[in-house]
């Protein structure tokens, strides 16, 4: 026993301690989690303020080519025939495009024009607009009319033999003055992925963190790793969540990974700058066994709680044995029915006192058990001399209304012998050689001689019919169920009618895995104020249903008994609801 009493007190000092301990470390990871994801934030806000100054320069680009007039002029039909006025044109801006490339560190600035313009062979800042005409993105930029369009990252093909470089673009159209309906060229400033990426590289990353923008369908368009430039490695669902506000934090249960998600948005682009960094790794600078200090006050504090434990539980056990032994000798001594002084002398406040309390209690019980046991016995041999005297008084009976019977005869008083005759087998079957149960076809046969009893008595004022199913026969049911109920049908209601005269049926049948007893009468009927109390102990007048109602629920179930259906002038239906018993 004391072993575990010890073992439960240990592990009440464990638990709270072990509980303690993960509180701690939940704690610990929340606060390092939100330390390192802030931080992490603010360094994201620094590359968008460097990523957004490279692109507002290249909307400041595209700004001035758009309103220039000699751009308008150039991208015009006047020139289309005069290649002296094209290659002058073309000179001019070639320097202009050299000198924003330069100042701006933009890749290149290309205007696509009709083909017509022999300028738009040159292939370095001129193009053809048909060349473009066929490209997914065009109709996307030409329906912006004018405006900015910005494009995902694509890779581009040198024809010149030089690598191939991955470009970002913002385009749009451009419009000659004299005719703002057509489309007359197409302008793009472009930069190279790499320069966007360099914002990126120098952030310090940990192991398993990436950094990388994102455009509105979650596709990489700057990032460490080239070959997902293009491809999307932002899923649908996260996607959603990060496009419902500019800045914030992802935890692993939204994003349904171990990774953090901190993302800001890139004003006027609605690209996303997003840094993903794995759950186990926010804990690098975080490690919660590292707090020795905490670690080893705990350890203490457990070490502590354990010799308390060892020492309270030892005093604890010794004092129980000792009034154990105290009470087992006395009961040795005096028997089962010590208690006495010793009882009155218990501290009933104390723990222990009351586990000695209920064991002087528990001995007083069983003291009462053997008593009433005792007397259970003497109560069941009365009850079989009275069983005896039972089966004796019956066949006094039958001989008298024999005698009674024979009597009548002789005396060709043949309507009392009728009577005699049905009232001794009335009493042969109430009395049922004293069983209290009996079969339902015994049970309709005694109400039918009730019934014939009473046409003697009524002369002939009931006329009654039985309707029973064959399968009822082979259950029971409790002896005398249904005469109350013909009583009343009988005196409080066919008897009750200007004329004593009435009808009376008893339908019995099963009914799913019951027995339904209905007994219909065309009394007078009970008032609604009076059906309610019909069933009360109260109802002394009707105390017989009462009676039945309280026998039925005691042997078949609290589910079961009766119910009366009445209507005054019309009569009453008592249906009884019993249980199959065989």
């Amino acid at each position: 026993m004391k072993r575990k009493l010890f073992i439960i007190f240990f592990m009440l000092v464990l638990l709270p301690t072990l509980a303690l301990f993960y509180s701690n470390y939940l704690k610990t990871e929340r606060s390092a989690a939100i330390n390192v994801n802030q931080a992490m934030l603010q360094t994201l806000k620094q590359v968008d303020y460097n990523v957004k100054n490279t692109l507002d320069n290249m909307v400041r680009v595209s700004d001035t080519l758009f309103f220039d007039n000699e751009v308008k002029a150039f991208v015009g039909e006047e020139n289309n025939n005069d290649l002296i006025l094209q290659l002058e044109q073309l000179k001019n801006l070639r320097n202009q495009f050299y000198n924003m490339e330069r100042d701006t560190g933009l890749y290149k600035v290309r205007i696509y024009v009709d083909q017509k313009k022999m300028v738009s062979t040159e292939h370095v800042n001129f193009f053809s607009l048909d060349s473009i005409k066929n490209l997914p993105w065009y109709k996307e930029t030409a329906d912006k009319c004018g405006a900015v369009d910005w494009s995902s990252v694509y890779l581009e093909k040198d024809i010149a033999g030089e690598p191939d470089l991955w470009l970002v673009s913002c385009r749009r159209v451009l419009k000659h003055s004299n005719n703002i309906y057509d489309n007359d060229g197409i302008l793009s400033v472009d930069i190279k992925e790499s320069t966007l990426y360099s914002f990126i590289k120098d952030i310090h990353l940990r192991k398993s963190e990436q950094v990388f923008i994102v455009d509105r369908d979650g596709k990489m368009i700057a990032g460490r790793d080239e070959s997902k430039l293009g491809k999307t490695v932002i899923e649908a669902s996260v996607l959603g969540q990060i496009n419902k506000s500019d800045r914030g934090i992802l935890e692993p249960k939204i994003t349904n990974t171990e990774e953090y998600l901190i993302y800001t948005t890139i004003e006027n682009t609605g690209w996303k700058i997003v840094d993903r960094i794995g759950q186990k790794y926010i804990l690098e600078n975080y490690s919660f066994l590292g707090d020795m200090q905490f670690v080893l006050l705990s350890i203490l504090v457990l070490l502590l709680f354990v010799a308390a434990s060892f020492v309270i539980i030892n005093n604890l056990t010794k004092e129980l044995i000792t009034r154990m032994n105290r009470i087992a000798e006395k009961i040795e001594n005096e028997g089962i029915q010590a208690k006495g002084q010793e009882y009155d002398k218990i501290n009933k406040s104390d723990e222990l006192g009351k586990v000695e309390k209920l064991v002087y209690e528990m001995i007083q019980r069983s003291k009462e058990l053997a008593e009433e046991s005792y007397k259970v016995k003497l109560e069941e041999r009365k009850a079989q001399l009275m069983a005896l005297q039972a089966q004796i008084n019956p066949h006094f009976l039958y001989n008298t209304l024999e005698c009674i019977n024979w009597m009548a005869i002789r005396k060709n008083a043949l309507d009392i012998s009728a009577l005699v005759t049905k009232l001794a087998k009335y009493f042969r079957l109430t009395l049922n050689k004293g069983k209290s149960i009996v079969g339902i076809e015994d049970e309709i046969e005694l109400a039918k001689i009730y019934l014939a009893i009473q046409n003697t008595r009524f002369d002939n004022a009931i006329q009654f019919e039985v309707n029973m199913d064959s399968e009822i026969v082979k259950y029971n049911i409790p002896k005398l169920t249904l005469q109350p109920i013909m009583e009343n049908a009988v005196l409080h209601g066919i008897m009750k009618k200007p004329e004593k005269k009435g009808n009376l049926t008893i339908t019995a049948k099963v009914y799913k895995d019951d027995i339904l007893i209905i007994i219909e009468d065309d009394g007078v009927g009970i008032e609604d104020e009076k059906l309610r109390d019909l069933l009360s102990k109260q109802q002394s007048e009707h105390y017989g249903l009462f009676n039945v109602e309280e026998r039925i629920k005691l042997y078949f179930g609290e589910s079961y008994g009766i119910s009366i259906q009445s209507e005054i002038e019309k009569g009453t239906k008592v249906t009884l609801r019993i249980g199959k018993m065989i």
